[in-house]
C-alpha cells in the first residue's frame, strides 16, 4: 500500500518543479520519468501474480495523477506569484512568463567564454571584469 503513494509523492514533486521551471530540462525530466515508469509497468506485467499488477498500475497511476496535480498547482502559483511579496503581485503580468518563473535557467555560456579568453591572456583582468559585469547587468535586466 505504501508503493502508491510514494509514486503519487515522486509524481507531485516532478509535476511541481516542472510546472516552476521556465527550462526546457523539465520536460525532457517528464518524458524520461514516463518513459522509465512504463517500461516498469511493462516488466511488472511479464509478472506471474494478480496483486503484483495491481501494486504496478496503481503506482503508475499515482505517478500520473500526482504529477498532474504538481503541474496543475505550481502553474496556479506561478500565475498568482503566491510565493512572491505583495509589493511584485500588481505587475505580474507585464513581465514575460519565463521571468515570472521561480526556477529560471541562466545561461552560463557567456561567463565560461570571457574566462576562457582570460585564462589564455586574450583580456586583461580590468577587461573580464568589465565583460562579466556587463554579462551580470544584461542577465538580471532579462536580457539573456
Amino acid at each position: 500500500m505504501l508503493t502508491p503513494f510514494s509514486f503519487a509523492a515522486l509524481g507531485v514533486l516532478v509535476g511541481t518543479l516542472v510546472g516552476l521551471s521556465a527550462s526546457e530540462l523539465a520536460t525532457a525530466l517528464l518524458s524520461i520519468l514516463f518513459a522509465f515508469a512504463g517500461t516498469s509497468a511493462i516488466a511488472f506485467a511479464q509478472v506471474k501474480g494478480e496483486q503484483v499488477k495491481q501494486v504496478a498500475t496503481s503506482a503508475i497511476l499515482s505517478l500520473s495523477i500526482g504529477c498532474l496535480i504538481g503541474i496543475y498547482s505550481s502553474v496556479f502559483v506561478t500565475e498568482h506569484q503566491l510565493l512572491s511579496p505583495n509589493i511584485i503581485r500588481p505587475h505580474r503580468f507585464s513581465e514575460p512568463l519565463v521571468e515570472r518563473k521561480y526556477i529560471r535557467d541562466y545561461q552560463t555560456n557567456k561567463t565560461k567564454t570571457i574566462d576562457k579568453l582570460y585564462s589564455t591572456g586574450h583580456l586583461t583582468a580590468a577587461q573580464a571584469y568589465d565583460s562579466l559585469r556587463e554579462a551580470i547587468q544584461d542577465t538580471t535586466a532579462g536580457n539573456h
